[in-house]
């Protein structure tokens, strides 16, 4: 079996992750047709907004957020991204 590079390893841990928060996030009959496309869509490449009190710009809940955080620690689990961004 071929090892995974780099690259490829911290690209399967973001989508799966992605896809973990999206089906934990929405209702479980929503859940059951996840695959890779509707979570690219769902969630998106980019996704910036401002904080109104301190006017930092913020990633929101996006690709490039969760992947940012999979390059930091590539072994984060969804618990640890949803207390991060106060999802609960």
């Amino acid at each position: 079996m071929q090892k995974l590079s780099t690259k490829r390893f911290l690209k399967a841990q973001t989508i799966q992750l992605m896809t973990e928060l999206l089906i934990d996030l929405i209702p479980p009959e929503e859940g059951m047709d996840m695959t890779k496309d509707v979570v690219m869509k769902q969630l998106g490449k980019k996704s910036y907004y401002k904080d109104q009190d301190t006017g930092v710009i913020h990633l929101g809940l996006c690709y490039k957020q969760i992947r940012n955080e999979v390059k930091k620690n590539p072994y984060v689990t969804m618990q640890q991204i949803k207390t991060k961004n106060k999802l609960g």
